[in-house]
């Protein structure tokens, strides 16, 4: 972990181990040595939230974008009244990298969810494991939250279930459990959600808990946004579009190449210069030899040239969209 140029390194009161997963508290040390070794803090206005982002004027080559924000000047912590500014800033361009982990998503397939009179949260509430001291805890999903609050909370719960679908279960969580099977323990996806505290899984079994935790995740969200449509949030708020290079023909983008003839849709993680499709057959890409990220697959393509004309790789210009979007 760490960025190339700023080591994830031991420090004297930092508490970070860069032999193994960094747990939360490793990450909270290392991003404010990062910007205070940058000196990123003097760019950076904290206590400010974007309340409106949206373009000056309808035109593509004049157009600007208008932030506006509110800054709070105070709080409850201060002992004074919460005062608030407002403040409004033209910039040529602006970059929303708001990521998705402030929106959670809940899971719609468990049942007596609005019955369960217990305490319910989503894992973007927890900060310690001290409130759940000597309670029965069932946390369901098993990825990196996961698996890092159920670590958390044995060092104080009663009890730590951990529910996850079969696919997910993965030998190394399988491990963790064997290493604190006193505490911790493996169960399938939840099935129900019971009024007298009780949460059945889909084996049928099932355990009396005092918190459930919902570790699955989060969907993308821009309320702030204003483009009148033209970026969109869907599939359940799994899927933005357009991002920055998702375009099927990049025709209106400032920063495209003099003579385009072809362009690229599909993920860009993917190495070597062809690409499995679904049928399990390659495609190989025409233009790979000439495309200048080599690293990056030119995947499902479609040719967009004229007739005679060899189809030139946009490989400098590579494409993101979701995986499941059929071309």
């Amino acid at each position: 972990m760490g960025f190339s140029d700023f080591q994830f390194l031991p420090r004297d009161g930092a508490g970070r181990d860069p032999r193994r997963f960094p747990g939360h508290r490793e990450v909270h040390c290392y991003l404010p040595d990062f910007c205070a070794a940058f000196g990123l803090m003097d760019a950076v206005r904290l206590n400010t939230r974007v309340v409106r982002v949206a373009p000056t004027s309808t035109t593509t080559r004049q157009r600007q974008w208008a932030v506006r924000s509110v800054r709070r000047l105070g709080g409850p912590e201060d002992g004074a009244r919460v005062e608030e500014e407002e403040e409004e800033v033209v910039f040529d361009a602006v970059v929303v990298a708001t990521g998705q982990y402030s929106h959670p998503m809940l899971p719609s397939g468990i049942e007596g969810v609005g019955e369960w009179r217990r305490r319910q949260l989503h894992s973007r509430l927890y900060r310690t494991p001290e409130p759940f001291r000597g309670e029965a805890v069932v946390v369901v999903g098993c990825g990196d939250s996961g698996t890092d609050i159920a670590l958390d909370l044995r060092r104080v719960a009663r009890e730590v279930h951990l529910a996850a679908s079969s696919e997910a279960a993965t030998p190394a969580v399988s491990r963790m459990v064997a290493n604190h099977g006193d505490v911790l323990r493996l169960h399938p996806r939840v099935r129900r959600l019971h009024a007298d505290g009780r949460v059945s899984f889909a084996d049928g079994s099932s355990v009396v808990a005092d918190t459930v935790f919902f570790c699955t995740g989060y969907g993308y969200s821009f309320p702030f946004l204003d483009t009148g449509g033209a970026v969109a949030v869907g599939d359940g708020g799994c899927v933005v579009a357009p991002l920055f290079e998702a375009s099927s023909t990049c025709s209106r983008r400032p920063w495209r190449r003099r003579s385009p003839s072809w362009a690229c849709r599909g993920r860009s993680w993917c190495r070597g210069s062809s690409r499995r499709r679904r049928g399990g057959s390659r495609r190989r890409c025409p233009a790979a030899a000439r495309c200048r990220r080599r690293r990056r697959c030119c995947g499902p393509w479609r040719s967009t040239s004229a007739p005679g004309r060899p189809p030139a790789c946009r490989g400098s210009t590579p494409t993101t969209a979701p995986p499941h979007r059929r071309h």
